[in-house]
């Protein structure tokens, strides 16, 4: 498994259990006994959370700029922006999440044989649960960029491959 973990598609996420927007999701999937899959809901409320927690993990207490509050304290590539990620890796995690910036693997639709993993140290994403209601391709995911501000919160195609944290039941 190594430093960074598996990359999934959804479909290997969810392990053959149908989308959820339940809070909590209700979805093991991959997760191992005791734990599920975060829906979308159970995702934005710990980024509500992270903002309401105090301003001490805010970017010059803006809302909005919580990325190096989730961000694990290593691996990010270097940035001379401020309040992101890759910028003074010692003062991310305030919010303990840790997360690591593992890469991605993004396939164009339909699915072609080369596979283009990208932005190892640069980018970290996890799946949800949940499935686009109106576009059934896509699935909700969560994402921090090395140099972006912003926790990136939205849908991606469920043939690419991404991290996943489990929630404890």
């Amino acid at each position: 498994m190594g430093t960074y973990g598996l990359l999934y598609t959804w479909s290997a996420v969810m392990n053959g259990s149908p989308s959820s927007t339940r809070v909590p999701s209700g979805v093991q999937g991959i997760c191992p006994d005791g734990w599920h899959l975060p829906s979308e809901q159970e995702i934005r409320a710990l980024v509500r959370y992270a903002q309401g927690l105090c301003a001490c993990h805010l970017c010059n207490n803006i809302k909005g700029q919580e990325a190096k509050a989730f961000a694990s304290n290593d691996l990010w590539e270097t940035s001379t922006r401020a309040c992101v990620p890759g910028n003074n890796l010692t003062t991310n995690n305030q919010t303990g999440f840790s997360m690591l910036p593992s890469g991605r693997v993004e396939r164009e639709l339909p699915p072609h044989a080369v596979d283009n993993y990208e932005f190892l140290n640069k980018v970290g994403t996890i799946w949800s649960a949940t499935q686009l209601q109106r576009n059934t391709l896509q699935a909700f995911r969560m994402d921090l960029h090395w140099d972006l501000q912003i926790v990136g919160l939205g849908y991606s195609n469920k043939v690419d491959a991404y991290s996943v944290r489990c929630v404890r039941d």
